[in-house]
């Protein structure tokens, strides 16, 4: 397989990170767009001799077509996903196809400059001045983000742009104490406002401690033994760091990984009422096709941290 000097030389400094990788023609033109997990890993196999004899005649025109490539490495997956859908309706190449059906992201819009301003979900931007956040990766990430938003800072769901008492009464929200009742007085336009700026500021990634505070109520919720309100608050958890984490960059270290794994050892000690510190933890987990076929995996955690040397996978044959 001929490659040219210039490929050749951009596959030797690839990044080993997330992010998009653009194909070009001999007249410069972008005929594909990728999004990789690992940009050095996903480009050079495009490359590889083994893998132009097994590709498809779609896949080996395209790589005979490439003269040129570039690379945009981001944070994560997600923003992959996202760069890679506005590279592809910007550029339209032709070897692209999954995002040809022109869909649209999901967004949260606001205005800012209405009296009591509240969240909802679209799909287009607009030039109208008011606030867009995301894209984000999901529907099911937006519209969690949206719900524990709007119950977290007290926003409200009612559609009037300026509630009255009239809203009130047809409104269930307050009841339950989730909106901060603007319409009847119960916050003024100002506290209202600073409720709104603060929800904003959450989405946007720039508030993770109310994360923390997600999780201490999932964890009370686990000791109290109502497993059913811990679970639906670890999944909105999850869902939202989904979110923000694009935003949030915390420095990773080696000694930072350890103490985090040490502080997690220990809750699990205090939640299990453990006499000792679990050292050694091993999970399992079966699955069979129909009582058939049954296999079993492994994982293994030593003092916290994952133990991949002694991962096992198991082919199980008797009962």
């Amino acid at each position: 397989m001929n490659i040219s000097q210039t490929i050749k030389n951009k596959l030797r400094t690839l990044p080993d990170k997330p992010g998009c990788y653009i194909m070009r023609d001999r007249r410069g033109r972008i005929i594909y767009v990728g999004k990789a997990n690992s940009l050095r890993k996903r480009v050079q196999y495009y490359f590889r001799d083994s893998n132009l004899r097994r590709a498809s005649p779609k896949d080996r025109s395209l790589i005979s077509s490439i003269h040129d490539l570039d690379y945009i490495a981001v944070r994560n997956e997600a923003e992959a996903l996202l760069m890679e859908s506005k590279l592809i309706k910007e550029n339209k190449p032709r070897y692209n196809v999954s995002f040809r059906d022109d869909k649209r992201f999901i967004l949260l819009n606001a205005d800012p400059g209405a009296p009591f301003p509240s969240l909802k979900l679209c799909r287009i931007k607009r030039d109208d001045g008011t606030i867009y956040m995301g894209p984000y990766p999901s529907s099911a990430s937006a519209r969690a983000a949206l719900d524990f938003t709007e119950k977290r800072f007290g926003l409200r769901k009612c559609s009037p742009q300026i509630p009255d008492k009239n809203t009130h009464n047809h409104c269930l929200n307050d009841i339950v104490r989730y909106c901060s009742a603007p319409c009847i007085g119960k916050v003024t336009q100002e506290q209202y406002h600073e409720r709104f700026n603060e929800a904003l500021a959450f989405l946007e990634g720039n508030r993770p401690e109310y994360l923390s505070g997600l999780m201490e109520q999932m964890r009370a919720s686990a000791q109290e033994l109502d497993f059913e309100k811990a679970a639906a608050l670890r999944d909105i958890y999850l869902r939202i760091r989904e979110i923000t984490k694009q935003k949030v960059r915390i420095t990773s270290t080696p000694a930072l990984k350890k103490e985090l794994a040490i502080n997690g050892i220990k809750q699990i000690k205090n939640i299990l009422q453990l006499k000792k510190t679990p050292h050694i933890i091993e999970a399992y987990d079966v699955s069979n096709i129909s009582g058939t076929y049954a296999v079993a995996g492994m994982v293994c955690f030593k003092d916290g941290m994952p133990h991949k040397n002694r991962y096992r996978r198991f082919r199980i044959k008797t009962v």
